[in-house]
């Protein structure tokens, strides 16, 4: 923790850019490719488009509520209205819905695989110190949303 990060928390960014250079690059070397049902580009197309309306969705709320995207701005309020009522870490789930979605879209086992791996690595390195340092922050008011909203979906 520190001025710059008040959660300690790491970015997700780092864990996109990790997901893409590694599914790219295990792509190349060795693919994983995979035929499915007529419908899963549909469905790839679907978690796409949910996964780009849910993060706007929830990038907007933030704002209404004088929050950000950045990790370095410390929010003031603790926002559980719009997506945030039904997950307390709607983008986090709109960008694992993004990535899953492309992962379906070039039909890549690596891509599905780092998708869970993305997911895993939010959970553990961001999701958690998150959620302890509005703990903190927010003390009862917290405990009470954490109790009504899941964490995820």
């Amino acid at each position: 923790m520190s001025e710059t990060n008040p959660s300690g928390a790491i970015h997700p960014t780092l864990f996109l850019v990790l997901w893409g250079v590694l599914g790219f690059g295990l792509r190349w070397i060795q693919p994983l490719e995979f035929t499915g049902p007529e419908f899963l580009g549909t469905a790839a197309n679907t978690l796409t488009v949910t996964g780009i309306a849910l993060f706007v969705w929830s990038a907007i709320e933030l704002r209404r509520h004088g929050a950000t995207l950045e990790h370095k701005d410390a929010t003031k309020e603790l926002v559980t209205s719009g997506p945030y009522r039904f997950s307390r870490h709607p983008i986090y789930v709109a960008l694992t819905l993004l990535l899953l979605g492309f992962a379906l879209d070039v039909s890549d086992w690596w891509f599905v695989i780092l998708t869970v791996a993305f997911w895993a690595a939010v959970q553990w390195f961001t999701v958690r110190k998150e959620d302890a340092w509005l703990a903190r922050e927010f003390g009862a008011e917290h405990a009470r949303y954490r109790d009504s909203v899941r964490q995820w979906i």
